[in-house]
């Protein structure tokens, strides 16, 4: 499974989740196998300045199946939902502890579209 997590720096593992996903510096892409083991990348998000599905298409492209945010709005998760891509909501830490939860089934979506505005609402 691949998962993306927008981070707010490149700080390997212990990179912290942005609070916005389109807006941050960076993105983690974790490739978890069945063995439990992981590799991971940090790339600069070639889209800090975007336009409406620009993200959505770029973590498609990139064969992304899940996308792990703090927040996040209503037409960013349907962009998400037409390319089959899996959105986790509410989740906060660093990289490693969100890899751990990640490996141990145990993260949970948590509805933060109504706090969260996204620039294209």
């Amino acid at each position: 499974m691949k998962i993306a997590i927008p981070v707010i720096e490149n700080n390997k593992e212990e990179s912290r989740i942005s609070e916005h996903f389109g807006r941050a510096p960076y993105f983690a892409f974790v490739e978890l196998k069945d063995d439990k083991t992981h590799t991971f990348e940090i790339e600069e998000n070639p889209f800090e300045d975007h336009s409406l599905g620009d993200i959505p298409r770029y973590l498609h492209d990139k064969n992304v199946d899940l996308i792990v945010v703090r927040n996040i709005g209503k037409k960013a998760l349907n962009f998400f939902e037409e390319y089959n891509i899996k959105v986790i909501r509410g989740v906060e830490g660093t990289l490693k502890e969100i890899i751990q939860m990640a490996k141990s089934n145990e993260l949970k979506d948590q509805d933060y579209t109504e706090d969260s505005k996204c620039c294209h609402e």
